[in-house]
């Protein structure tokens, strides 16, 4: 199941330790290796240290396996690592308005929601209403 999960484009906005991860074992699956290099530092959690840094390699790879897959759903429920295809876990920034939209926008949503766009003009009703409360 890992060998076909780490062929899916996973992104995120930043360097993610789970995207080095993925990366580490796609090469380690594409050679068929069975075993892990003493030379990966990867940042999976406390937990997975002991196992990731001891004596028997074949016990690293299984330990670094599972150690992605359970980085893998945290980050894919907090939205750090996201694929831009899916709907359930795509990326924050495309469920936000573009910076361009935005401006082009402005007037119309803030007309739209009769709001005013000074925030202060807003304010000053509310915090008046919660004084007299």
């Amino acid at each position: 199941m890992l060998g076909r999960l780490v062929r899916l484009p996973f992104a995120a906005q930043s360097a993610h330790p789970v995207i080095e991860a993925m990366e580490v074992l796609r090469k380690l699956y594409a050679r068929s290796a069975d075993w892990l290099p003493d030379k990966v530092t990867a940042r999976l959690g406390r937990a997975w240290q002991p196992a990731l840094e001891g004596q028997d390699r074949k016990r690293a790879l299984a330990a670094f396996e599972w150690g992605t897959l359970f980085a893998l759903r945290v980050a894919l429920r907090n939205g750090s690592v996201f694929l831009d295809h899916s709907f359930a876990y795509r990326s924050q920034a495309a469920l936000l308005i573009s910076n361009e939209a935005w401006q082009a926008r402005l007037n119309h949503f803030y007309g739209h929601l009769k709001l005013p766009q000074d925030a202060k003009i807003f304010l000053e009703p509310v915090v008046a209403h919660l004084d007299a409360g």
